[in-house]
């Protein structure tokens, strides 16, 4: 049986921009991959050449037509998300809803 890699929307910081990355593994290796990951730091600026795998540009046009609701699923059936920022807000999340943090992902700290 042969083993389906996984497709992923990402989300670059809030909105600026979303990609079609394809990482190249399945789904339980790209979780074990986000889970290992100490920082998005590196994603910051382009995950684009940074992130495993292919990473191309979402849609183009107007930035209100380029949303989670808008990406064309016809080729992804089991729709995977990230969301790349900084490490106190990135995110993998799954088909079946479930959010995954990075192992360097910081909740916001308001008291300090």
């Amino acid at each position: 049986m042969p083993h389906e890699f996984v497709v992923v929307w990402l989300e670059e910081e809030y909105g600026y921009r979303y990609w079609r990355w394809e990482p190249g593994m399945t789904g339980p290796e790209l979780i074990e991959w986000w889970k290992q990951l100490k920082s998005v730091s590196p994603y910051f600026f382009s995950p684009a050449g940074g992130v495993p795998g292919k990473c191309n540009p979402g849609l183009p046009g107007k930035l209100e037509e380029r949303s989670w609701e808008n990406f064309p699923r016809r080729d992804m059936p089991n729709l995977w998300r990230a969301h790349i920022h900084e490490d106190a807000d990135s995110y993998l999340w799954l088909p079946d809803g479930e959010y995954i943090h990075h192992a360097g992902y910081k909740d916001w700290d308001y008291d300090d």
